[in-house]
């Protein structure tokens, strides 16, 4: 009697490896990164169109899992634009069902009090910006705000900051003429792209402040040399990349073109101070480290103030004054002012990106840098240690545009979706999965003899990736109706999937014997076959397998329906949330 228990043991062990997950990440793939497997690898899945990129792990992100998920927005000559949440291992967790054009800077803040996901869609072939809407999202997926610039203008794609006070704040370009006369030896008028920025009413929309860059910069200060300045073809001298409005009401930008930083009073707009550029404020106690950068992007201050973080290009279009990038941290005093380098993050690689790129301060101290054009993300320790390093386009390929992201960063994040999970039969298998989930720990699958009647569960099984899938073994006894349940790890269902008719498949029908415990005889002589080291072996395995999960999968006494609870499940199933 306990040998057969055994086997039966034995049988369900050898079925739970029938259970597949995601192709998953490459691990310091060479291949990958000559190109062999194409210039954008993806991922394909039976229960889901969507093809999120598969990334090639230098340093696995799982060493760097603090509980939060990468956030990407792929784009290029090579890579269709969608913005994408991962888990630390690369498997998917979300990304929208339809398209919103190119898409730029996915992030989770914070609106009414509440997590949301941003984003910028658009058109971004506008010369260098962008024109287009952002989209705020809920925990649900649900698109609650839509946001575009005030006076008629488009709303750029480079910055979009939600404030404590429920404003946001966003970049804008406006083509205008203006008098050069002057600049680079020319005279007369011509046409800019201006660069602004306006703080917006979330719930009406409304203009509550807008900034002018040619209202308070000298054209001669830019770094850009100065193209036709026609209508056709306007001059971008200034390049706002990021803004972000401080305790004071003040704000901080970032112009490319200038490399400099500014601090922008919130009131009359009128310069308070510039970090970098040829009207730097700031004595650098660094011998230039810490106020001659070039092409930058995304500053922040830290610190309450005192510290400002940016990535550092090194290189813009036109000009390279660096053999590679650097995200770079910088203490400043502003009663002395004077500005000192206090850490520098470089890659492995020497990596140089000529446009875009993030620079991201995580609530462990570890900094995220984002390569921008190029395909990569980095997170370093404190001190400059690379922690973890992933590359989702081949490194032969960087400077290519092929695949680019503007910034890459990370987020802890709750999806709630209001949808069902998928399950599909496809190649003789069950391919189940939910799209903005994360809070699913485990898979219930049940099967019925009819498509209306009670459901009997026949297996649980570990969530590994985006979509887990079952293979539908010929000595596997399956009736034909058959649903998937989505359990957290306190057990409680979350959703039920729709039900799927496996057809053919299906070897257990009504007037079928009872089969006890799910394992008939047939089973039981093709286990008599094992012979005694096959047994030896599987007892090691399985004793290793279920020491490692016996607190969470054992835990619990709620492998059958009935521990269920069946009042609460059929409460979901014909209430489901």
């Amino acid at each position: 009697m306990y040998f057969d228990s055994f086997k039966k043991c034995v049988l369900l062990f050898l079925l739970v490896w029938k259970c597949d997950a995601d192709e998953g990440a490459f691990l310091r793939d060479l291949e990958y990164n000559r190109g062999r497997y194409g210039s954008y690898v993806t991922e394909t899945f039976a229960s889901s169109d969507i093809r999120p990129p598969r990334l090639n792990m230098i340093k696995s992100f799982s060493l760097c899992d603090d509980g939060a998920f990468l956030f990407v927005t792929p784009r290029g000559h090579k890579a269709d634009s969608s913005p994408f949440i991962l888990h630390s291992s690369g498997s998917l967790v979300w990304a929208p069902p339809k398209q919103y054009g190119e898409v730029y800077n996915l992030e989770v803040q914070e609106y009414q009090g509440k997590p949301c996901l941003t984003f910028w869609g658009g058109d971004d072939s506008v010369r260098g910006h962008g024109e287009g809407k952002w989209y705020v999202l809920n925990q649900q997926y649900e698109q609650i705000r839509t946001v575009t610039a005030a006076n008629n203008l488009k709303a750029d794609l480079h910055s979009f900051t939600i404030t404590k006070g429920n404003t946001a704040i966003i970049t804008v370009y406006e083509d205008i003429e203006v008098s050069l006369d002057g600049v680079d030896g020319k005279s007369g008028r011509g046409w800019i792209w201006d660069s602004l920025f306006q703080e917006l009413n979330l719930e009406t929309g409304g203009l509550l402040f807008q900034w002018r860059a040619s209202d308070h910069f000298d054209f001669r200060e830019s770094y850009n040399n100065m193209n036709a300045a026609t209508f056709e073809n306007p001059w971008d001298f200034f390049h706002i990349n990021s803004v972000e409005k401080d305790n004071r009401g003040h704000y901080l930008i970032s112009s490319r073109h200038l490399r400099c930083i500014a601090y922008i009073n919130g009131e009359t707009g009128e310069i308070i101070w510039q970090l970098g550029g040829k009207s730097n404020s700031f004595h650098d106690l660094s011998g230039g480290e810490a106020s001659e950068f070039t092409g930058q992007h995304d500053a922040h201050f830290a610190d309450n103030g005192t510290v400002i973080t940016l990535f550092d290009n090194g290189a813009d279009w036109f000009h390279a004054t660096e053999e590679q990038s650097r995200g770079i941290r910088l203490q400043i005093d502003l009663e002395v002012m004077t500005v000192k380098l206090c850490a520098t993050y470089l890659h492995p690689q020497k990596l140089r990106s000529a446009s875009q790129g993030s620079y991201q301060t995580l609530p462990n101290g570890n900094v995220l840098i984002g390569y921008g054009s190029i395909a990569a993300i980095t997170e370093y320790a404190p001190d400059g240690t690379v922690l973890c390093d992933a590359y989702f386009g081949p490194s032969s390929e960087f400077g290519t545009e092929n695949v680019q992201s503007y910034r890459n960063l990370k987020f802890n994040w709750t999806g709630l979706p209001n949808t069902r999970p998928k399950l599909v039969l496809f190649d003789r298998s069950l391919h189940v999965s939910w799209l903005g989930s994360t809070k699913v720990y485990r898979w219930l699958f049940q099967d019925s003899f009819r498509n209306n009647s009670a459901f009997e569960e026949f297996l649980g099984v570990r969530k590994s990736g985006f979509e887990t899938s079952l293979a539908l073994d010929v000595h596997w006894n399956i009736r034909r109706y058959v649903r998937a349940l989505a359990v957290d790890d306190n057990e409680k269902i979350l959703s039920v999937s729709d039900v799927v008719d496996i057809g053919e498949l299906a070897n257990w029908f009504e007037d079928d014997e009872e089969w006890n415990d799910y394992v008939d005889e047939e089973q039981l002589e093709m286990l008599s076959h094992i012979n005694d080291a096959h047994i030896v072996v599987g007892f090691i395995s399985i004793t290793i397998v279920v020491g490692i999960s016996i607190s969470r999968w054992m835990s619990s006494k709620t492998w059958s329906l009935q521990q269920l609870r069946r009042s609460k499940l059929d409460t979901l199933l014909h209430h489901p949330k």
